[in-house]
């Protein structure tokens, strides 16, 4: 008999959801690259802070749901909430906003009559 965790599709949602991301590439051009701002801004200061930086970074960057970017103090005084804690949340908040589906009655008597023969299976 097979077993399903809803926390455990929420966490692979998030890891699809990151592999698929990867998987659609990134734009590589000479507006993307910034050489000029990398250049202008040199060696001693900050590349990440730079608006062309941002502008890009928010567009390509789309962080996991279920992770955090907190250094460990900040994430222990923010509850210290772990992935699975945050994926049994989510399960939670889905199962919250589920509604009882609409199907069609010859729809409904199928699904019931498929039911009751693998309940006797």
């Amino acid at each position: 008999m097979g077993t399903a965790s809803l926390e455990q599709l929420v966490i692979d949602d998030d890891i699809y959801e990151r592999m698929l991301r990867v998987c659609e590439g990134f734009e590589v051009s000479t507006d993307t690259l910034g050489l000029e701002v990398l250049a202008s801004v040199g060696p001693n200061r900050q590349f990440l802070a730079e608006p062309h930086r941002l502008k890009y970074l928010r567009r390509e960057f789309h962080p996991a749901k279920l992770a955090t970017r907190l250094n460990p103090e900040a994430w222990v005084e923010a509850g210290a909430e772990d992935s699975a804690e945050l994926a049994s949340m989510r399960v939670k908040e889905i199962l919250a906003g589920l509604h009882e589906p609409h199907l069609e009655t010859r729809v409904a008597t199928e699904l019931a009559y498929i039911a009751a023969l693998a309940e006797k299976a």
